[in-house]
């Protein structure tokens, strides 16, 4: 059976890339992982089409020790939002302040758990800016997976409460990681980074 997994639902209104990708690959069961319950009804209207969907209400952290965290939303729609308090949020109220709203919190291998997922065929990961910290924490002892697709992220040490670290250096730290376990790196488009399974990790 071949599984695809989605950190951090899209919106749809501009498409659904990793949708298309799941049709492509003939994948045969889908778990979307999006923290916010009130878009529930629109993801799983959208996944119709594929009968074994699951959708989980959580934020994606690397910290085991993280349950529950303000979300920032950068808009209405359920674009954009982040558990990290960018420094370059676009949007501001009172002040220095962004609208928040609270989630529950897991981390990759806690959802794997949940899930009963132990091979994946293709991780997609959208959260603005914490995504190589997620891919440092995947243990890949607990979980095969043969493609990742991830966004390139620019914006080095974001988050005002200095939680969680971001940019290029924790990006080029995801891809050490990866290539350790296996792993080539390519670019998937003009935003995305694309790690794809090669060899086995014992025998590298």
């Amino acid at each position: 059976m071949k599984t695809a997994v989605q950190i951090g639902v899209m919106d749809g209104t501009n498409g659904d890339f990793f949708h298309d990708l799941c049709i492509e690959r003939g994948v045969d069961r889908v778990v979307l992982v999006e923290p916010q319950t009130r878009y529930n009804s629109a993801i799983r209207e959208r996944y119709a089409d594929i009968s074994n969907h699951a959708l989980y209400n959580y934020a994606i952290t690397s910290k085991e020790s993280i349950k529950t965290a303000e979300m920032y939303l950068l808009n209405d729609n359920g674009g954009h939002n982040s558990l990290s308090k960018r420094v370059s949020h676009p949007v501001r109220t009172d002040g220095d302040n962004l609208p928040s709203r609270r989630v529950l919190c897991t981390t990759f291998n806690n959802l794997c758990n949940m899930a009963g997922v132990r091979e994946v065929d293709l991780l997609c990961i959208d959260t603005e800016g914490l995504d190589a910290e997620i891919i440092h924490s995947i243990d890949f002892d607990r979980v095969g997976i043969d493609t990742i697709i991830w966004e390139k992220w620019n914006h080095a040490d974001d988050d005002e409460n200095g939680i969680y670290q971001t940019g290029p250096e924790m990006d080029a730290r995801a891809q050490e990681y990866l290539k350790a376990n296996g792993y080539e790196i390519s670019m998937y488009d003009d935003s995305n980074w694309m790690a794809k399974k090669k060899v086995g990790k014992n025998e590298l």
